[in-house]
Order: C-alpha cells, then sequence, then structure tokens
C-alpha cells in the first residue's frame, strides 16, 4: 500500500480522505461508570456482531476522549465479517468491555446510541430500549432525535454531539429494567 500525504486547499491530506470513504457502523453503550463504543461489522446474512476496537471510556471524562474513541472505531471500511462457530461467544468482548455479567443484561439495562459514518458524514441516533420480553422487544430507533455531523470535526466537538446523542437515549417509561432474579437493574443515569 502506497502511503500519500498531499495537502489540499482548505486543510486535510489525500491519506486522510481514503481513509474515510465507504461506510462503518458503531453502537454506544452508556452505563453507570463507563461508555463502551464498540464497532460492528455485518456477516454476509446481514447480522451485526461487535469487532474490535470495543473501547471503553469513563463516565464524565472529558468529551475530547469520548470523541477520539469513536473516531478510532468508524475509522477504516467495513469488511464481512464471518459467520461466528459459536452464536454463544459473539458478543463476549462486548460484555467483558461492559463489566457486566452477559450479554442480555447489557441489553436489559444499558441505553444505546447508534452510530453511522457514511462518507464524511456521521450520523448519531438514540434509541429507546423496550426490555427484553414481549413483542416490542429490543431496541427502537429515534431518528427524529439524531444528530448528524462531519467526520471533520475536532474530537471534541464530535464528543460533544456523541454525549448529546447519549442523552436523548431512553428506556420506555412503565419497564422497571428488572431482572429474571426479580431485583432491579442498574441505572444507566445514576451518579456515584
Amino acid at each position: 500500500m502506497i502511503q500519500a500525504a498531499f495537502s489540499f486547499q482548505g486543510g486535510g491530506t489525500m491519506l486522510g480522505l481514503l481513509r474515510w470513504r465507504g461506510r462503518a457502523t458503531a453502537t454506544v453503550w452508556k452505563l453507570p461508570d463507563r461508555i463502551v463504543i464498540s464497532r460492528e461489522e455485518r456477516t454476509a446474512r446481514g447480522i451485526a456482531l461487535p469487532v474490535e476496537p470495543t473501547l471503553v471510556v469513563p463516565r464524565g471524562a472529558p468529551q475530547e476522549r469520548l470523541g477520539a474513541a469513536l473516531r478510532r472505531a468508524l475509522a477504516g471500511p467495513e469488511r464481512r465479517q464471518p459467520e461466528p462457530r459459536s452464536w454463544d461467544r459473539a458478543h463476549d468482548r462486548l460484555v467483558e468491555a461492559a463489566g457486566v455479567s452477559s450479554h442480555r443484561w447489557l441489553l436489559q439495562s444499558g441505553l444505546l446510541v447508534r452510530v453511522r459514518r457514511e462518507g464524511r458524514r456521521v450520523t448519531l441516533v438514540p434509541t429507546v430500549n423496550l426490555g427484553p420480553r414481549g413483542p416490542e422487544r429490543g431496541f427502537r430507533s429515534l431518528p427524529d432525535n439524531g444528530i448528524e455531523v462531519s467526520v471533520g470535526l475536532d474530537d471534541t466537538a464530535l464528543g460533544a454531539a456523541l454525549a448529546e446523542t447519549l442523552g436523548r437515549a431512553t428506556r420506555e417509561s412503565g419497564r422497571t429494567g428488572r431482572t429474571g432474579t426479580g431485583a432491579l437493574a442498574f441505572d444507566p443515569d445514576a451518579q456515584d
């Protein structure tokens, strides 16, 4: 691979432009003590899987750090992933980074933002967590509450956009977030 860095009027380099071609996706999980940012790529059947990098940023970290982690997760083109040998273990790195006991617990208790980069545009979409059971379980995107920004923003501005979008992610009212044992799951907005 030849790496060239040609300057353009208005800043930027050829290498910088090539890096942001195509599309990439990530999920951002809001937990009580951390934000987990995980790149996602799809299998041939279109199933999204978390892949490296999976990054952890402490809650309350500077927005610059949050933006830098998101930028790293979105860097480079999306690649097709092979089907996992074991679906039971497909989310292990995400569960480990989140510091929770299971993927189900993360789905039940976390707040989620979906992020998509297409070319030089980044779209951040909050979701509503509908819980793990029932006909409307899972996460529903709230595109009207999303934010679209340029990939050219500095890390602080990108982090600010992500923080704003994380604040728009919710849990459906009336859903208690109770675990299978009847114990109340954590509140991602709780402060220590």
